[in-house]
């Protein structure tokens, strides 16, 4: 179990974080979608009728990946440098989902670290029901989080979020040169 501090003492800290998470997450999909317009067709309206008709991040992410393997050709050290993010963006869904779709519990646990036990109490972002309990102990999958883990997540996905901002306007700058659409 991934913990490493005491919880949360107040729920409102950790709706605070989970809404922070969320919004700072629609603001990478939303430079994720102005991508999948620079390599589509440039038409944003148009664009964004195919982008929002793809139901799961997964799928959105790997028709930009194709995209971007397609259309960047001319420009390898581009496509290198984004599927290079994208490959990281990738894993903060993971993030940003166990965050969206985990529960608050207030849970009381001791780890043991060695020699010595860890004791650790509070409020916490912690798996669903979604899956097995016993299995998500097994394969070390089970996670629980504080209103400062998710706050860090938060931060991470705007971070990602400025350099792909650059990453786009690269892009289209590098795009732009091309006289055909190839």
């Amino acid at each position: 179990m991934r913990v490493t501090k005491d919880g949360s003492t107040e729920f409102a800290e950790i709706y605070i974080a989970i809404g922070y998470a969320v919004t700072k997450w629609e603001h990478l999909e939303t430079r994720l979608l102005l991508l999948y317009s620079v390599l589509a067709s440039g038409d944003m309206t148009a664009d964004n009728q195919a982008y929002s008709a793809i139901n799961s991040f997964r799928s959105r992410s790997t028709a930009i990946r194709r995209l971007a393997e397609y259309r960047l050709r001319p420009f390898p050290e581009t496509k290198k440098e984004l599927l290079k993010l994208l490959d990281k963006i990738e894993k903060l869904a993971t993030r940003r989902n166990e965050v969206v779709h985990g529960h608050i519990s207030d849970m009381h646990f001791q780890i043991q670290d060695g020699k010595t036990v860890k004791e650790f109490k509070g409020l916490y972002v912690s798996n669903s029901v979604y899956g097995s309990t016993i299995g998500l102990l097994a394969d070390g999958k089970a996670y629980s989080y504080n209103h400062e883990d998710i706050i860090a997540f938060a931060n991470e996905f705007e971070k990602h979020r400025h350099v792909l901002n650059d990453l786009t306007d690269k892009c289209a700058h590098l795009l732009s040169k091309i006289s055909d659409r190839l």
